[in-house]
């Protein structure tokens, strides 16, 4: 026999549960929304149904390998940020591997990826270790193409962020991503407070294409030195 007090509870937990469930709901459609927006800005700016999965997959291929626990996001960017802003050889090193990065970009269709990077002639005078070569070494840099879909796309969000707006400014001021140092110096702030939403699905785009770029361009300056 169902007591009064028991009823009670079992009340109280169908209200809970039924809470629970409308939360959860609400959430997802939160996440949906966010997801669609970015998918519609890029859409609106040329790229395919294709590019945008593959987008999509760099983020995940990305937010997985430095260990982003989605209940926690912006727990997980701040400690990247924390551990690679003084040391970025500890992302380099220790996170990603030249191989692995380099088997995952493989796997990225030419289409989508050279509307987001090209490589240039650059010449490097002295290696990573600050040693002067004997002979100036032509090499193919990597980059952000300036002509891309995604400089595009960068230009569009800039209109509703300004902090996307300083970054847009450094690449076409520089001709390519600023430095390590600006780009944190635009995220989070001296005390290591967010300047910028990390929950934010372009910020967490644009933050991936960032270390990705830094990365491939850092394994090829390295190379430098081995041959």
């Amino acid at each position: 026999m169902v007591t009064p007090y028991i009823q009670t509870v079992i009340n109280n937990i169908n209200t809970m549960n039924r809470f629970l469930l409308i939360l959860i709901t609400i959430l997802t459609i939160a996440c949906s929304t966010q997801n669609d927006l970015l998918d519609d800005q890029l859409v609106k700016n040329g790229f395919s149904n294709s590019d945008v999965e593959n987008i999509h997959k760099l983020v995940a291929y990305f937010e997985t390998r430095i260990g982003v626990q989605q209940t926690n996001i912006t727990t997980s960017y701040r400690n990247l940020f924390q551990e690679t802003s003084f040391n970025f050889d500890s992302i380099s090193n220790h996170i990603f591997n030249k191989d692995s990065l380099r088997s995952f970009l493989n796997g990225i269709p030419k289409t989508t990826r050279n509307e987001i990077w090209a490589t240039n002639n650059s010449t490097a005078y002295k290696s990573y270790e600050n040693k002067t070569f004997k002979e100036p070494i032509k090499y193919k840099s990597f980059d952000i193409d300036l002509s891309g879909k995604y400089l595009d796309l960068l230009k569009d969000i800039s209109k509703e962020d300004k902090n996307v707006q300083i970054y847009v400014d450094q690449i076409v001021s520089k001709g390519g991503i600023p430095t390590f140092g600006v780009f944190n110096d635009i995220v989070i702030d001296k005390k290591g407070n967010d300047i910028v939403s990390f929950k934010s699905d372009y910020w967490r785009m644009i933050i991936a294409i960032y270390y990705i770029t830094m990365l491939e361009d850092y394994y090829r300056y390295l190379e430098l030195s081995e041959n």
